[in-house]
């Protein structure tokens, strides 16, 4: 019986060690996948973009680029697995705003004063990845403007041609044959997405929501009024939001009980 058992634990031995030989030979290849059989294309993700340069401190990202006054336009691919060595030709188009207004259905929007930034260039390179970036550096006059810290100003920029991918997203319009205007949806059966309307602004670094704690002191008419501001505790403190002004100025809005 002993010299049965041993040599059962001999023949599992031997078989767990080839049986590690085996999974150690294999590893994994760099898998490959054939592209979609419609063939590549290039277009922006969206339409309309929102871009807030944070100044100053941002405890959420690294606003690095920020603080350099430099975004990126990015643009991007599909039908592939992995990027391609694509080019685009891209143009400002300041066309693009004619008769487009915000949200709220008044302010009209603006194509940004060509003084107010500079294109690292007319072209967009992926170089091999799904994505491809064109650096804008914001100008000294952008920020000197005391619209640019709302929505007013966007970078009008269309795909004019490409080289690498198999096409451009154009969009379909309704009536074959015509050319709409880009961002008249209504008259499109197939949305276009090679444009982007990139909106541009900023906060200063004093910009952003405050627990307010103190006393206030507000003499009128010879009179003082003492004004505790204080929660049970911080976090029940009084909640105040300082916007920007301008590059230099913030508003702090202040509201007190008027002395009679």
């Amino acid at each position: 019986m002993m010299k049965t058992m041993k040599m059962n634990k001999y023949f599992s031995m031997a078989a767990l060690g080839a049986l590690a030989l085996t999974f150690g030979s294999c590893e994994n290849g760099t898998p490959e996948f054939d592209d979609y059989e419609g063939g590549t294309s290039v277009y922006f993700a969206h339409q309309n973009v929102e871009r807030i340069l944070v100044l100053g401190n941002d405890e959420n990202r690294d606003n690095t680029k920020d603080n350099e006054h430099i975004i990126n336009i990015v643009s991007t691919m599909g039908g592939a697995y992995n990027g391609k060595d694509i080019t685009l030709d891209v143009a400002v188009d300041n066309s693009l705003c004619d008769n487009l207004y915000f949200s709220d259905g008044v302010s009209p929007v603006k194509p940004m004063p060509a003084e107010y930034y500079t294109l690292a260039g007319n072209t967009i390179s992926y170089g091999g990845n799904l994505q491809g970036r064109l650096q804008v550096k914001l100008n000294e006059a952008f920020f000197a403007d005391p619209a640019s810290v709302k929505n007013t100003y966007v970078i009008p920029l269309v795909i004019k041609n490409q080289k690498g991918a198999g096409k451009i997203l154009t969009g379909t319009p309704f009536q074959e044959g015509e050319t709409p205007a880009l961002t008249n949806s209504d008259a499109w059966k197939t949305l276009p997405k090679n444009y982007v309307l990139y909106c541009v602004k900023y906060m200063n670094p004093w910009a952003g929501f405050y627990l307010r704690r103190g006393t206030d002191k507000i003499t009128e008419n010879g009179q003082t009024t003492v004004e505790k501001r204080e929660g049970a505790t911080i976090e029940k403190d009084e909640v105040c939001q300082i916007t920007t002004k301008s590059l230099t100025e913030a508003i702090y809005p202040l509201t007190v009980k008027r002395v009679v």
